[in-house]
């Protein structure tokens, strides 16, 4: 890794770690505001904290899941690009600004007969 990425890096994670000791200020303040000192005496702590631990549980697999499907929609992308076949289709459907517009469907890509599709679906068995 380079001098700079390490740098920026370092940079970036310090301006989050701020952001959060920042957001994590707001949140004990309005704590004190709505409760005062009352929060320390009071009986119900530990079972609501024990709800709110299985609460960010809940969130991290929510998070985890989420993040799951955006790394296998990356995933696919990626394997799209190393396979010849569709980078060249990909690029068949671009247009060719000195070509004027073509005819193309909502998706963007020229429409193909149903015979064109019929032939590549025989050709890919």
């Amino acid at each position: 890794m380079s001098t700079d990425t390490n740098t920026s890096r370092k940079a970036q994670s310090r301006k989050l770690q701020l952001e959060f000791l920042a957001r994590l200020e707001s949140r004990l303040v309005a704590g004190a505001q709505e409760y005062g000192d009352a929060s320390f005496d009071r009986p119900d702590t530990v079972d609501e904290l024990l709800d709110e631990i299985l609460d960010i549980a809940g969130w991290s697999f929510i998070v985890w899941v989420q993040l799951r499907r955006r790394l296998e929609g990356l995933e696919l992308v990626a394997q799209d690009l190393e396979d010849p076949e569709l980078v060249a289709q990909d690029l068949e459907g671009l247009e060719d600004p000195a070509a004027g517009p073509a005819d193309s469907s909502p998706s963007g890509r020229p429409p193909e007969s149903s015979e064109a599709l019929t032939e590549q679906s025989e050709g890919s068995k």
